[in-house]
């Protein structure tokens, strides 16, 4: 269970990721309901390491409610 929770995890901040690259990182906070932080952190993490880099960070994503999907 605890690995299809970290499975989604990195899901989703891939797909941030993928926003980010094709959107500004304000609109993607503004989109993924986090701070422009976050985003600026993810990025550096998935240049710095790839995929796994996002699984090991321990970086909090939360969300006031279920993130949009992408078309």
């Amino acid at each position: 269970m605890a690995f299809l929770r970290q499975e989604a995890r990195v899901v989703e901040r891939f797909r941030i990721i993928e926003v980010a690259k094709a959107e500004s990182v304000t609109e993607t906070a503004r989109r993924f309901r986090c701070s422009r932080t976050t985003v600026y952190k993810l990025l550096s993490r998935y240049r710095q390491g790839g995929l796994r880099a996002l699984m090991l960070a321990p970086l909090p994503l939360r969300c006031s409610r279920p993130c949009p999907r992408l078309p």
